[in-house]
């Protein structure tokens, strides 16, 4: 069992409408086997992130940072800025920084375009920068039906998202090389669900939500037969706080 724990909280910084009107979160997630194995309190969190996000004239910015595993002189960083909502676009950068030098990782635009009330294309051009290689991201929605095809100069991958009824969803995959994966999602209510991911020659992955409890199993493919599972248990516990300063 690897259950975990979080804290947020959220501040709002000055007075809503005003241009100095700042939106803060932050929070902190622990290792549970704290509590549930007695290990050592002072332990480093698994992870400390704060975000701020700032709104001027219907464009939103916004900055995260995140510290993980204890690791205080490095520092992950995700910058984005939302057009108007009538421009239906956006851009986010990924990058890392430490005390010497800011170190971008991968730059994401996207543009949305409504055809109708009831179809809609997205389209995202990623490029990540240590690797130099972009990619292509296009996803058509229309009703229940959702088609996402993903390209770079080496692979391409087609997706297919079918909500069957209110219950159920499934969701084939298939790549150029060949490779092919089956999902299956049930949902349960109250934003409860069970999902069943196949992928022939390599693995059965289990994902079951319940409430605050997330279980997952996986158990790999070797070749006509089925390898030894993998179960994780865990348990988020949120602790909200809403402060606003002026």
């Amino acid at each position: 069992m690897a259950p975990s724990i979080s804290w947020r909280g959220s501040a709002a910084l000055g007075d809503a409408g005003q241009i100095s009107a700042v939106d803060v979160e932050y929070g902190f997630e622990l290792d549970g086997s704290i509590v549930t194995q007695g290990k050592d309190l002072t332990a480093a969190p698994k992870s400390i992130w704060g975000k701020a996000t700032k709104t001027v004239k219907d464009w939103t910015f916004g900055l995260r940072g995140e510290f993980k595993n204890g690791v205080y002189d490095k520092a992950a960083l995700e910058v984005s800025a939302d057009a108007p909502a009538d421009l239906d676009a956006g851009l986010k950068v990924w990058a890392s920084a430490t005390k010497d030098n800011v170190s971008v990782s991968k730059v994401e635009l996207t543009k949305g375009i409504d055809m109708d009330d009831s179809t809609r294309l997205v389209v995202k051009p990623r490029y990540y920068v240590e690797e130099e290689e972009g990619e292509l991201v296009l996803a058509f929605a229309k009703d229940s039906t959702v088609i996402e095809i993903v390209a770079t100069k080496d692979d391409q991958s087609i997706t297919v998202s079918q909500q069957i009824d209110d219950a159920n969803r499934l969701e084939p995959s298939i790549t150029r090389t060949g490779a092919m994966s089956l999902e299956w999602e049930r949902t349960l209510g109250n934003g409860n669900s069970l999902t069943t991911k196949f992928t022939p020659n390599e693995s059965i992955g289990l994902k079951w939500k319940d409430s605050e409890w997330t279980a997952t199993m996986n158990i790999p493919i070797e070749g006509s037969s089925l390898g030894g599972p993998t179960v994780n248990i865990q348990r988020d516990v949120h602790f909200k706080t809403n402060t606003k300063f002026r």
